[in-house]
Formats: structure tokens, sequence, C-alpha cells
């Protein structure tokens, strides 16, 4: 279960296809676009969450708790979380959310294109717990932070998406703003401390809302990557 997750791709209809390469090229002129990431993003994992799933990482007894109760983060509330103390997890992923202007509507998307409910659920989860990355590994929102974190989740999950969005983000937001030591050292970093700490798919994380984050952190293996911010 340790170790960077190999990438399995997923076969796509020529009318796939199609949508993926908008979605990307859509991304690429405006990063924000949310919705466009995760189209591309569904219509690429089908595979690598049938992978997920099937290959141990959820024999655990959070891993097994997770797929059986399905925990949302719709039902978090995050004004409920303000009210714990910073040093927390809970409080430091609502700080997150005010500081950043961010919203609870992303956790409301659907999925679209993955069929399997239980897969649906994987897709849902991990689009879930991407603030919570966040939080852990101490980046914050722009742009290269945004495609560190991505290399991070690549070791991960192997989602094809964190790959492609890894590759052409790092030109966008390393090469062309001249980030050379983010993009030399910094996604090597952070896709080793995603291949090196426990995986954090399985982990319930509404259980440890109350918890130290330092404490996470150490229990699960996980580093800061917060001076490449």
């Amino acid at each position: 279960m340790y170790g960077p997750k190999p990438v399995h791709l997923s076969p796509l209809s020529l009318a796939e296809v199609r949508t993926v390469v908008g979605c990307t090229l859509r991304v690429l002129a405006d990063s924000t676009r949310t919705v466009d990431i995760m189209v591309g993003e569904e219509l690429t994992a089908r595979s690598q969450l049938r992978y997920l799933r099937e290959n141990g990482i959820f024999e655990t007894e959070d891993g097994t708790a997770l797929l059986r109760d399905k925990p949302s983060f719709v039902h978090v509330d995050l004004q409920e979380l303000m009210r714990l103390p910073e040093h927390t997890l809970g409080g430091r992923l609502a700080r997150f959310h005010r500081t950043n202007g961010l919203t609870a509507s992303v956790y409301h998307q659907p999925t679209q294109f993955v069929t399997n409910p239980q897969d649906a659920y994987l897709m849902q989860r991990i689009r879930h717990c991407h603030d919570v990355w966040h939080v852990l590994t101490g980046l914050g929102v722009q742009g290269h932070e945004e495609i560190l974190l991505h290399a991070f989740s690549l070791a991960q999950t192997g989602l094809p998406s964190s790959m492609v969005l890894g590759i052409l983000g790092s030109l966008k937001h390393m090469i062309l703003e001249l980030r050379l030591k983010t993009l030399c050292l910094g996604m090597y970093e952070a896709y080793r401390m995603g291949a090196r700490c426990e995986p954090l798919l399985a982990v319930y994380w509404e259980r440890y809302f109350e918890q130290p984050l330092e404490d996470i952190r150490l229990r699960y293996g996980i580093g800061t990557l917060s001076h490449y911010s």
C-alpha cells in the first residue's frame, strides 16, 4: 500500500477524448475552472478508481468504516469547526476556507461519469479531501501551490488528471512564472512525500477534526511544503 500508486488509464470514446481535451484547454487558460477539472478528472479516473478500491488501501479499520459509513463533507459544518482551536485539524480547515474565500459548494458537485457506486463515492471522497490535504501539506491556493499538491496527490492516488495537471501546470505556473526552484526541487519533494507517507484516502478525517494538526502529520508521516508558498 505504501509507495507511489501506478497510473491506470481509462479507455475513452472519441467524444470523451474531445471533452477531456476541451476541459484541459479551458483549464490551461483559466486554472480556476473547477467544473472542467472535475469533468476531465472523472472521465480519466475510472480505471484508477477501481484499482484503488481493489488493491488493499481500504483494508484498515478507518478504511473499512469509511466504505461502510460513506461520510460526506457535505454534512461538515464549517462554522462549527471555526469554534475549534486553530491548531486542530478541523480548526485549521475552517480557517483555510475562510482565509481563501472558499465555499462548500464543491462538496455538492455530483459525479457524472462514474457509474459504479463505490467508485463514485471514492471520486467524491478524493475531491472532498483535497482541502484537507492542502492543510496537511501547508500549501495555499496559488497556481504553483495547486500544482505541488497535484504532485503529492499523484503519488497518493495515481489519478491521470493529477499527472496531466502537474505537467501542464508546471509549464504555466513554474516555468513561465520563473519558479525554477519550485519546479526542480518542490515537485520532487511533493511527489516523494506523497509516496512515503501513509495512504490518506482511507483516513476517516471526520474522526480527527478535534486532534492537533501536528499530531496527525506525525502519525501519517506528512511534512509541510509551505516553504514553496
